[in-house]
Parts: C-alpha cells; sequence; structure tokens
C-alpha cells in the first residue's frame, strides 16, 4: 500500500509554481526548486558518466523542512538516504541512457517541483592524479579532483583542525565547503579515500562583495567594493584570481562589462581592495557574485 501510494503521488503531481535553475560553478551543480515557500539546493558533482555512483547534498530554506517529503530521480536513479530525514543522499546513474537526464523533484504530497536537466559526460580514462586547489573560498564549495567511489559517507577532507564537510562526489572528483569559521591564509589539506591518505598545502581566502544597496532607480550610481584576505606574503604572479559576475546586466551596467577577472595582489597590509561603479539601466534590484579560481593545483600521483 505505502508503494502504490507513492506511484500515484508521482502520477498526480501538481504543477510546479517555478521552474527550477541550474547552474555550474567552479567543478559542481546547483540546481534550485520552488517550494513556494521557500527554496530547496541540490549541490551535485558537475562530470556524471553513465554508471556512476555520485552523492549530492540538499540545502533548504525552510529551518524545519522535513526532507523524508521530498524525493528526487536523476532519469530512473531513485535517490537513496543513509538515514531518516536526511539531506544527503545518493545514486547510481544508469549505464545507458540520454547524454543528458532529468533531475526531478517533487514532494510525497503529491506536488510537482519541476525537473532541470544536467549533462552526461563521455566517459574517460581513470585519474592518475589527485588534483588539490591552491586557493578556496571560506564559505563556498571547491572541489579535489582525484579517483573516489562517488560515496562521500566514505571520504574525509581536513584543514589542519578544522573539519571540512563534503556535498558532492562522484568517482572523479569531491566537493567540500570551507566552512565560515575558517582561517584566511595558508592551511594544509588533507584528503582521505579508501587507500589513499594525502596533504597538501592550500590557501583559504575571505573575499567579500560590498554595496551600499542592491535596489536602484534609473540611472542611480553606486560604488561596490571587493576585498580579500589571506593573500599575506604572496608575490604579485601567484595572486588568486577573482571572477566578479553581474548576473543582472539589463538592471544596471557593472563598469562595462559582465564579467570582470580581478587579479588579487596583495597591499603594503597583505590585503586587496578594489572599487567598481554599478549604474542602473532601469529601476530595480541587482545581483553581483564572487568566485575565486581555484588555480594550478597541487597534483600528487594516485597510489
Amino acid at each position: 500500500m505505502v508503494l502504490l501510494g507513492l506511484l500515484t503521488a508521482m502520477t498526480m503531481q501538481t504543477p510546479a509554481l517555478q521552474n527550477p535553475t541550474l547552474k555550474e560553478e567552479n567543478g559542481f551543480l546547483r540546481v534550485v526548486y520552488y517550494t513556494g515557500t521557500g527554496t530547496l539546493t541540490l549541490i551535485l558533482p558537475d562530470n556524471i558518466e553513465p554508471g556512476d555512483h555520485i552523492s549530492g547534498t540538499i540545502f533548504a530554506s525552510e529551518k524545519d523542512f522535513k526532507f523524508d517529503d521530498l524525493q528526487i530521480d536523476i532519469g530512473t536513479a531513485h535517490a537513496v538516504s543513509p538515514e531518516t530525514n536526511s539531506y544527503r543522499r545518493s545514486w547510481t546513474i544508469p549505464k545507458e541512457g540520454a547524454p543528458r537526464l532529468g533531475v526531478t523533484a517533487w514532494l510525497t504530497t503529491g506536488r510537482s517541483l519541476g525537473t532541470s536537466y544536467i549533462p552526461l559526460s563521455f566517459p574517460k580514462p581513470k585519474p592518475t592524479q589527485f588534483v588539490i586547489p591552491t586557493f578556496m573560498r571560506i564559505g563556498s564549495p571547491f572541489v579535489v579532483r582525484g579517483v573516489f567511489d562517488g560515496d562521500f559517507n566514505n571520504t574525509k577532507l581536513q584543514a589542519d583542525e578544522l573539519s571540512i564537510p563534503i556535498v558532492a562526489e562522484s568517482p572523479r572528483q569531491t566537493v567540500g565547503i570551507v566552512p565560515s569559521n575558517g582561517l584566511p591564509g595558508v592551511q594544509t589539506l588533507q584528503v582521505v579515500e579508501m587507500n589513499q591518505d594525502l596533504k597538501a598545502p592550500c590557501r583559504f581566502l575571505n573575499v567579500n562583495v560590498a554595496v551600499p544597496k542592491v535596489s536602484l532607480v534609473k540611472n542611480e550610481k553606486v560604488e561596490l567594493t571587493l576585498s580579500v584576505e589571506g593573500i599575506l606574503d604572496l608575490k604579485a604572479n601567484e595572486s588568486p584570481i577573482i571572477i566578479l559576475e553581474n548576473h543582472t546586466p539589463k538592471v544596471v551596467d557593472f563598469n562595462g562589462k559582465v564579467k570582470h577577472f580581478v587579479v588579487a595582489k596583495p597591499n603594503s597590509e597583505g590585503n586587496f581592495v578594489q572599487k567598481f561603479l554599478v549604474t542602473s539601466l532601469l529601476t530595480g534590484n541587482f545581483t553581483i557574485t564572487a568566485n575565486v579560481d581555484p588555480g594550478i593545483g597541487t597534483k600528487i600521483d594516485v597510489k
């Protein structure tokens, strides 16, 4: 009866209130579903291949959201939860199928949250090296490439004494998030996966984008300030690249570009500050975000 009820709910879904959105970001996928009272954000690896076992994480904007009420399928693969009311899920991707797969979410009440489509990668040779990024932004995801089993419950990431939460994994990469209490500057990242236990230096960056307000009237101008901490003692040719992106180019002009690639060279105090002019083209809200280029990384051979 339980299975029958679930199948009935699947076939009697009410339409989604708003279509989900998909964005590829520095090695991972971010799928956002809209519930009408909040959002559900699914983080997945971005290099999914046919036959992969993968893991992902769901973030709910509503504090008391019941994750047992949510089902997410990738193609014909049903999500598996490690425990009751878990925000962590895993899937085994079909070995045969289309070059892209629908990621469909619905609530057990029968209401659909819609479908987004993610691309599948062509099968590649098994990696021979791990690659640990040079730069990681505090509070944001980062990607370690290498050889994994796709189950992030079997993986450990740690920076000195700081445990790093893992939010997604495929057989070729794991995705962690630098906690907000991470300290800017040089760290030693440890990666433990199966029989692999390796360490490499990395650098945590505190990146802040500040504006006096995000709602402007037509022709109004504001100053955006980009500041970066954690770059003390870096040489100019070792400086990180910060990517600023205007997601609302029809609403504001951002110094004449949609994207700015900023080389964050340390000043005399070991930090970086640069200001940009934002000019409103229309009355409304605007969004400008910052991402950190991971750099060339440290490469370590697989044992």
